[in-house]
């Protein structure tokens, strides 16, 4: 868990963090030219979601389910 003092605004970059375990899973999203690179998605769930053109690159995929994604 992030522990912060301030809320969280427009100015943070969360592409920067690193070392944050959290689970997530996308239904029905467009996630079409989003970019994942060097997460950890193991396990995420992404169903009936359209993801063209998306980076994945150096992401663990291991175990993912793309149910009726393209």
């Amino acid at each position: 868990m992030i522990e912060r003092e301030e809320p969280i605004g427009d100015q943070d970059d969360w592409t920067k963090v690193r070392g944050v375990s959290f689970a997530v899973s996308f239904a029905e999203c467009n996630l079409s030219h989003c970019t994942f690179g060097d997460r950890n998605m193991r396990e995420t769930v992404f169903r009936g979601c359209r993801a063209h053109e998306g980076i994945f690159a150096g992401v663990d995929l291991t175990k993912a389910v793309f149910t009726g994604t393209d």
